[in-house]
């Protein structure tokens, strides 16, 4: 399948949870690649320990300001990141319809001791992904030390059809209504905190 074809289905999946409708098209004959580039050199400016396991956070805010200080169109999507025949966020449990429903009903928290798999980004209408944690989980999941990096946050943007090497993102959900019922407590005091 395609980054499409996961997304609609990750759209109507949303919509049957009770998650919310999203009306969100693409166009093809955009790019947001100089628009936001600039925007990501003059405003992003997080420290890198806070991206890690902050996914959610860090790409609602960013969201939340794109939609106030430009015309750039988006919406969080939450889902995996494969690279190869490996899911980057590996976990025995799969974030999946069965994990989601569980959460829904009872809590992130009452699922105490189950991890499980799952990354969010920015898809943007444009047909392209911005991804301004996934570097930074990836490398410190691995055991990297990132203060030896230098100066700056590396980000993925790319158009949904540029990523080679066996990687891709699958979407599984679009907004942020799961975090907010699910995890609302931690979610909403993290969304209190500025991180860009």
């Amino acid at each position: 399948m395609q980054y499409i074809d996961y997304f609609k289905d990750a759209v109507q999946r949303t919509g049957a949870l009770g998650l919310g409708e999203h009306n969100f098209s693409f166009k093809t004959e955009h790019t947001y690649e100089a628009e936001l580039q600039a925007w990501v050199l003059q405003n992003f400016r997080p420290r890198k320990e806070d991206l890690f396991a902050k996914c959610n956070v860090a790409c609602q805010q960013i969201l939340t300001r794109l939609h106030k200080e430009t015309a750039i169109k988006g919406i969080l999507t939450i889902g995996t990141v494969i690279l190869g025949a490996e899911d980057c966020f590996c976990s025995a449990n799969k974030f999946d319809e069965n994990f989601i429903v569980a959460a829904l009903k009872k809590g992130v928290d009452s699922l105490a001791g189950i991890s499980y798999s799952h990354h969010a980004w920015i898809t943007l209408d444009s047909q392209e992904i911005f991804d301004p944690t996934f570097p930074i989980s990836y490398l410190m999941l691995r055991g990297q030390n990132i203060d030896d990096m230098e100066d700056g946050v590396p980000t993925i943007f790319k158009r949904f059809t540029d990523f080679s090497g066996g990687m891709y993102y699958k979407p599984v959900l679009v907004g942020d209504s799961f975090y907010r019922i699910a995890d609302k407590t931690r979610y909403a005091l993290a969304l209190s905190e500025t991180m860009i």
